[in-house]
């Protein structure tokens, strides 16, 4: 019989999981839950959270932002760095924009927050109206680029963008976008006018779906079927996952 025994003060799970041979192996998680005081000093916390069997989501599972995924399971090959925020405008002062920055030993990252625009249509284009004044929004892949599009009949005309099927930006056609709400976070530096698949506009915080871009680049036709279908079709790959699949969350 299979016992774990925890002589640490943090959380541990385990459960069994099988590779594509058909073999079992008995996976053991501890996690560690550490508060951070106003002055960047670490405690450990009350509560240990228990390691997670099954991920959170915001919304409808598959369909909208990940708050935690699962902890045990797959393979993670690095450290998971997951921010859960919210951008505020200093002094509570309604803004436009408010950049916010993640910063670690090893990584930088930076953002700017706009306030609710909408994409319109110029006689030079597809371009964005000037941002509504906002105190907070939460960072979510929602007001990011990205999106799925699958209104049109014909099935090779449908667009996806694997990086961010829940984002705001893609359409089969350009038309289609006249009036609809635009993506509202993006890297600082990103052109705010640029409403072209900007790699670098594609981004928020939180965990991403390991699977988004890694199964879309080896399944044909990947874009033209919906994110809820996708997150079903996963299961039944037999094929060996890829580095790039196995981590439970991509940074941003």
């Amino acid at each position: 019989m299979w016992a774990l025994k925890n002589r640490t003060a943090y959380a541990v799970g385990r459960t069994w999981v099988r590779d594509k041979s058909g073999v079992h192996h008995w996976v053991v998680a501890v996690k560690a839950c550490f508060s951070i005081s106003t002055w960047g000093a670490l405690t450990l916390a009350d509560e240990q959270l228990p390691p997670r069997l099954e991920p959170e989501w915001y919304g409808e599972p598959g369909l909208s932002s990940l708050k935690y995924d699962v902890d045990l399971g797959m393979m993670k090959p690095s450290t998971d760095l997951t921010v859960l925020g919210t951008a505020y405008a200093p002094q509570d002062a309604p803004a436009v924009s408010v950049p916010v920055m993640l910063k670690t030993a090893t990584a930088e990252k930076i953002l700017v927050v706009y306030g609710e625009r909408f994409y319109c249509s110029s006689p030079l284009g597809l371009s964005v109206t000037k941002p509504e004044r906002f105190r907070r929004k939460p960072l979510r892949y929602e007001d990011a680029w990205g999106g799925t599009d699958t209104r049109e009949p014909s099935f090779h005309k449908r667009r996806y963008d694997p990086r961010n099927p829940i984002g705001r930006g893609v359409r089969a056609q350009a038309r289609g976008l006249d009036g609809q709400l635009a993506h509202s976070i993006e890297y600082a530096g990103t052109r705010a006018h640029n409403t072209e698949v900007p790699s670098r506009a594609q981004i928020a915080a939180g965990g991403e779906r390991s699977r988004w871009y890694a199964y879309s680049k080896r399944i044909p036709n990947w874009g033209a079927i919906s994110p809820s279908a996708q997150w079903r079709s996963h299961v039944l790959l037999r094929s060996p996952p890829s580095p790039a699949s196995t981590k439970a969350s991509r940074r941003f």
